[in-house]
């Protein structure tokens, strides 16, 4: 648990930084988490994708004692209206691909519904209602 926050702690920082600072939308936070059966190589890797596109690359996950844990960002921005300091910010996933990855084959592939694979933790932070599982 402490991995994915101190993750997003550093991307957090980075992306005020460079640029994300003038973003007046929050982002969403959603955590995924799960396990992979002991059938797999142990240089497995799951990428993270969602439709609409987030909004940038997230980092791929790794997978380590045969699990894996980490947050998605997902940016709300749906558009800047031109001479208005105003954004909307609504926008939302429709789904979540989770892929199990080794040297960048895609082995198997899951797809999640967003929201109602989630739930909602708190504002703007969902995780999972069930663990995933590459079996």
């Amino acid at each position: 648990m402490k991995n994915w926050k101190c993750s997003f702690l550093v991307f957090a920082v980075v992306t005020l930084f460079s640029g994300g600072a003038t973003a007046k939308c929050s982002m969403l936070l959603i955590e995924v988490r799960g396990e992979v059966s002991n059938n797999y190589s142990d240089k497995m890797e799951v990428d993270l994708t969602s439709e609409p596109i987030a909004g940038w690359k997230n980092p791929s996950l790794t997978v380590k004692d045969q699990r894996f844990q980490g947050v998605f960002l997902f940016d709300t921005t749906s558009s800047f209206r031109a001479g208005s300091e105003r954004e909307d910010c609504v926008r939302r996933p429709k789904s979540l691909q989770v892929s199990l990855v080794s040297s960048g084959h895609t082995i198997k592939s899951i797809r999640l519904n967003f929201p109602h694979d989630f739930r909602e933790a708190k504002p703007g932070e969902f995780v999972l209602r069930k663990e995933i599982g590459f079996r």
